[in-house]
């Protein structure tokens, strides 16, 4: 649901033993608009998880940035920034069902307060690079990763039969 918390206008994400998600298909060209900025909320954390397991997969807050193979599904590769809850800030790993085709980025970590809002600010081209690989040239690096097509928020707890309540606040790409 959409309204206000704690001074902003937010998104509201909820999850007890489920996933709640928002889905926007659209082509984002990096080269153009390469930052990400966005607010995010946890009101609190799923302990004991290993969220680097199948069983542990869920996150109070994330943001999945897709590159849609299309046809080709196997090509289809994605980033997710996330807020752990047991791992550190600033770690990156496969997902845990999706492989290296699927990498994972605390963006928040276990030290991240619960009910204080967090602004981010990320160049997504230069993180597709990171983590999904250098494709060797400025050239080959930017067929790979010129466009995000799909861009999703989800709060989930499936994995974990788990509850999280979270809020995202504005998401702009940018330029600068």
């Amino acid at each position: 649901t959409l309204g206000n918390y704690k001074g902003r206008l937010a998104l509201k994400a909820l999850s007890n033993n489920s996933a709640s998600g928002f889905v926007l298909k659209k082509r984002i060209d990096l080269t153009i608009t390469p930052y990400l900025s966005w607010s995010w909320l946890a009101e609190k954390k799923l302990l004991a998880l290993n969220e680097r397991s199948k069983n542990g997969d869920d996150f109070v807050a994330r943001i999945y940035l897709v590159i849609d193979g299309g046809f080709l599904f196997w090509k289809t590769e994605s980033l997710n920034y996330v807020w752990s809850s047991n791992q550190d800030t600033g770690l990156i790993w496969d997902n845990a069902f999706a492989g290296s085709s699927v990498r994972m980025m605390s963006i928040r970590g276990k030290e991240s307060q619960n009910g204080r809002w967090y602004q981010e600010k990320r160049n997504v081209y230069e993180d597709l690079i990171d983590t999904l690989g250098d494709k060797g040239s400025e050239e080959a690096n930017r067929a790979a990763y010129q466009y995000i097509d799909i861009i999703a928020l989800m709060t989930d707890t499936d994995n974990s039969g788990k509850e999280a309540e979270s809020y995202y606040g504005d998401i702009v790409f940018s330029a600068l």
